[in-house]
């Protein structure tokens, strides 16, 4: 039987906030209609550290999906409406 590993810690942002967490805010901030450095102000990093998180593949494919799904909504909420 193997010994149970501790679980890694999550990478720091520079304020301390685990990267995750920031790209969440940076994503939200952007869904929002923030500009790029606003957004970074709000996830609690600089905009060229936001500029590197956002040309991620990752990061666009999250951020194309969230936009669709916003769009979505909207389209069918107009929809209900009419």
């Amino acid at each position: 039987m193997s010994p149970e590993l501790p679980a890694p810690e999550p990478e720091l942002a520079h304020s301390g906030r685990p990267t995750r967490a920031r790209e969440e805010l940076l994503l939200a901030a952007l869904l929002a209609g923030r500009t790029v450095p606003e957004a970074a102000t709000d996830a609690g990093c600089s905009t060229r550290t936001a500029y590197r998180i956002i040309a991620r593949e990752a990061f666009q494919t999250k951020y194309r999906a969230a936009k669709d799904e916003l769009l979505s909504a909207a389209v069918a909420s107009l929809h209900s409406h009419s």
